[in-house]
């Protein structure tokens, strides 16, 4: 079993320069089978990858100045999350 201080890494493209991105291990596999990939097939390290290139290619300005595992790290946990989970999490942010 891997230790909870461990991330998953994950090499992507902000603009044209390399970085790497970080993630709890948890977090990767629940986003590989929602991708419809089993966490431990060759696959879902490309389909986890792929997801990661999708959200900075559609948002670049959001991850260009750093921050870049924090901000994938939320944008994951919301796209796992049930629609239902998300909403009441939205409503309670905006009535704080």
């Amino acid at each position: 079993m891997k230790r909870l201080t461990q991330r998953a890494r994950y090499h992507v493209f902000i603009d044209d320069i390399r970085t790497t991105v970080t993630m709890p291990p948890v977090l990767a596999q629940l986003l590989a089978l929602k991708r419809g990939v089993e966490p431990d097939s060759p696959d879902a390290l490309t389909a986890v990858r792929q997801w990661l290139q999708q959200e900075i290619d559609r948002d670049p300005g959001a991850v260009r100045f750093g921050r870049a595992s924090q901000r994938l790290t939320h944008q994951a946990i919301l796209t796992i999350a049930s629609p239902g989970l998300v909403t009441k999490h939205d409503d309670w942010s905006i009535s704080r």
